[in-house]
């Protein structure tokens, strides 16, 4: 038998697996901001990034549901992250630049 503080643990690990097996939901972080990009990714032109990690990677979610997470790379001014062949740069967090490798840079504002 666990003592109550035992059980405290066990029911606080056991949320916190479920809360990291769940899916990034870009509606329920405030942190996140949404971008109208152009040209128009598949699936649509707007985009979400994620930026509450403390700086050390952010999550993008993309027009079709995906979500793929970039960590930071090094950069002369401003910032930079980047996974694979997809990066995102940029100086704020009104306008970004998304490169995907193969296709235009695309400009991507936020919403006004």
């Amino acid at each position: 038998m666990l003592s109550r503080r035992g059980q405290t643990i066990t029911r606080t690990a056991a949320g916190l697996a479920v809360a990291a097996l769940a899916p990034f939901s870009a509606e329920a972080n405030p942190a996140t901001v949404d971008y109208i990009c152009i040209p128009a990714l598949p699936g649509g032109n707007k985009i979400s990034v994620d930026y509450n990690s403390g700086g050390k990677s952010i999550a993008l979610f993309y027009p079709n549901g995906e979500t793929l997470r970039m960590p930071i790379q090094r950069s002369g001014s401003g910032f930079r992250y980047g996974e694979g062949n997809v990066g995102i740069a940029g100086k704020g967090q009104t306008t970004i630049t998304l490169q995907i490798a193969g296709q235009p840079a695309r400009q991507c504002v936020t919403p006004r």
